[in-house]
Formats: structure tokens, C-alpha cells, sequence
């Protein structure tokens, strides 16, 4: 049985919308891979306290009644994004085939909005308007030359756009994979001493 685990102590570190819900997963590592966000009120959480996609005002506003089947429909989303950016990260073959169909319907709902900015034209309390910045911000990281900066954490599997100078980053953050493996490191090489 995988626990539950709290998704209020998630940390949001992948420097990228669309990554950041894909490390809504504990540990890519050690199965079964259990996920923070379990059922539609940890979506409206999530969207809302931690990434700010909608507001408090908007995440009270959402309709219950096929809340459920549209949070399969997020978690299938995820499914989606995260194998594709876990191969790209993974430097292997992949395929945008998936993704493409979502993008299509995504993006068969822009519009154009006062600003200039894109919008959306689904009506307000519509559920795609949890997952439609993350498929915009895949489609955008896929199209963009950042793409190649995309990186897997050695220690958790969680993915990251590395925003560093020289584009070494091996883990999701210092305090939380690096300090770990680094102990770890310290530690078997002064036990080769012995």
C-alpha cells in the first residue's frame, strides 16, 4: 500500500510550471511511486497554494460533481508530460505523439485577450482551467531552446530546468537530494580510508 504523503511539505523546485507538476510524485526511485496529489481537492491544492495557477476565490468556485473524473483526466495529463520529459531528460528516443493530441485540444481553446495576452474560453468553474497553463507551459519548454536544460535528479527522479551558469545541476535542490548525496559521497570515501 503506498502512504499518503502530505502534499502541503511538497516543494516546488523545477523551475517550470509543467515540471512542477510532475514532480507531484514522492520518489521516482522507490516503488510504488506514490503521488501528492491523490483525488480533485489535492488538485484545487495544489493549483492554488502552491503554484498559484488559480486563486482561493476561483479554487472554492469549482464545481464536486464530476470533479473525480476530470482529476483521472489530470492524472492521465501527467502520465502523459511525464514520460515525454522524463526520456528528453533521460537523453533517449521519444515521441510527441501523445502530447500531441492534447496540445491540439488545449490549444483549439486559446484566445486572444485585452493585453495582448492568450486566454482561454472556457467559462470560469471549468476544470480545464486547472491543466491548461501546464500544457501551455509544455508546449512552450518543448519549443524552446531551454528544452536541452532539462534534468533528472539523481537522488529523487524529479525533473528540473537547470538554470545555472554552467548547466552541472545534478539534483531537484542542494538542501534537499544534494546535502544527501553529498553526505553520502563523504562518507564512502573516508570509509575507503579505513
Amino acid at each position: 500500500m503506498v502512504k499518503k504523503i502530505p502534499l502541503e511539505s511538497i516543494k516546488v523546485n523545477g523551475n517550470e510550471l509543467c515540471l512542477n507538476f510532475l514532480n507531484t510524485i514522492h520518489h521516482r526511485y522507490k516503488p510504488p511511486v506514490a503521488s501528492y496529489i491523490n483525488d480533485f481537492e489535492d488538485l484545487l491544492y495544489w493549483a492554488s497554494k502552491k503554484v498559484g495557477i488559480i486563486t482561493e476565490e476561483e479554487r472554492q468556485s469549482f464545481p464536486r460533481g464530476g470533479a473525480e473524473a476530470f482529476y483521472k483526466e489530470a492524472m492521465d495529463l501527467r502520465a502523459v508530460l511525464d514520460d515525454l520529459f522524463y526520456r528528453i531528460a533521460k537523453k533517449e528516443p521519444y515521441s510527441f505523439d501523445a502530447f500531441n493530441v492534447l496540445f491540439h485540444y488545449y490549444n483549439g481553446h486559446q484566445k486572444m485577450m485585452p493585453g495582448p495576452q492568450l486566454g482561454w474560453d472556457w467559462a470560469p468553474g471549468d476544470f480545464h482551467r486547472l491543466t491548461a497553463p501546464i500544457v501551455r507551459s509544455a508546449s512552450e519548454l518543448l519549443l524552446s531552446p531551454r528544452l536541452s536544460r532539462v534534468g533528472l535528479c539523481s537522488g529523487c527522479g524529479w525533473l528540473f530546468l537547470d538554470s545555472t551558469k554552467n548547466g552541472k545541476r545534478r539534483w531537484c535542490s542542494m538542501e534537499e537530494c544534494g546535502s544527501a548525496a553529498k553526505a553520502r559521497e563523504y562518507y564512502h570515501r573516508h570509509k575507503s580510508d579505513d
